[in-house]
């Protein structure tokens, strides 16, 4: 089964990465880029039910690539503040994750799967990874993962 599709044209329906360029595991750090690796798709996980159906789940981690300010903080201009800018937009990835869920509006996995729940493992963006070596301007690399929770029925009876 093709998770990552699925997945990565879910994603793409978020307005926050709309200008982004999808790559699935390799991505060169730079401005706008978006990838996706898949994280974890842990079998200890599962649970098998006697018609054979199995709840599972699959963690996807999108790395978002964004410029980095080297302003300093100055009252006045907070809120024009490019870092700042960068954190409130990884975060409305975040908060769109959420309303898809309580929206109950999921990736389609096809017809022998069923979605029932995804959700940010992060309530908040955390610091990001800073790469400067040779790039201009530096590349922050925030990280979301993502969890989805679905029912295989490929077994079921």
């Amino acid at each position: 089964m093709d998770y990552v599709t699925p997945f990565i044209s879910f994603m793409m329906g978020c307005d926050a990465l709309k200008q982004s360029t999808f790559f699935m595991d390799a991505a060169e750090a730079k401005k706008g880029h978006t990838q996706i690796c898949t994280n974890s798709a842990d079998k200890t996980l599962d649970v098998e039910y006697v018609d054979g159906s199995i709840d599972r789940q699959i963690v996807f981690t999108l790395f978002d690539y964004r410029a980095v300010d080297y302003l300093g903080l100055v009252q006045e201009k907070l809120e024009r503040d490019g870092n700042i800018e960068n954190l409130v937009d990884v975060q409305s990835v975040i908060d769109w994750v959420d309303l898809q869920n309580q929206q109950k509006h999921f990736p389609d996995f096809g017809d022998q799967y069923k979605v029932t729940r995804i959700e940010s493992l992060y309530f908040a963006p955390q610091t990001p990874t800073i790469d400067k070596d040779g790039l201009a301007p530096a590349i922050a690399k925030y990280s979301i993962p993502i969890r989805i929770y679905f029912t295989d029925y490929t077994e079921a009876i």
